[in-house]
């Protein structure tokens, strides 16, 4: 999606790039995994086979040196923060959770750190659980 020199939107015009618009298809609902494991339908085969194509695809994945860490959660962390009050959770309760978050990473910020510069931050998903497989 482009935005064209009238300041109309455009698909693949001439304008700078506002967003990058992909077409996706629709597979079988019924085959996402969350909906298999309630009808006892996801099998040890399968799982092994997933994994496999994960761990493949993480060996491959581009390494994030720069990304990740400490650095990286606090700006997620900062992200939450400023998103809670628009999704109804505010004052109190919400000041007592980004602290207790703060704190926590705090604790782990060492650790994240040694695990982005050993290359265990890559491009990958980042979201993948039974629902989006």
């Amino acid at each position: 999606m482009t935005r064209e020199a009238d300041c109309t939107l455009g698909l693949d015009g001439d304008g700078p790039v506002l967003d990058w618009l992909v077409e996706m298809g629709r597979f079988d609902q019924d085959s996402l995994f969350n909906l298999m494991v309630r009808r006892g339908a996801l099998d040890t085969a399968k799982i092994e086979g997933l994994a496999a194509e994960i761990s493949g695809l993480h060996v491959i994945a581009e390494l994030h040196r720069e990304r990740g860490g400490a650095a990286g959660m606090t700006r997620l962390l900062d992200q939450l923060a400023s998103g809670l009050p628009e999704a109804g959770l505010g004052g109190d309760v919400a000041e007592m959770l980004i602290e207790q978050l703060r704190g926590e990473l705090a604790i782990c910020g060492p650790t994240l750190d040694a695990r982005r510069d050993a290359g265990f931050v890559r491009h990958s998903h980042g979201d993948l659980h039974l629902a989006n497989i």
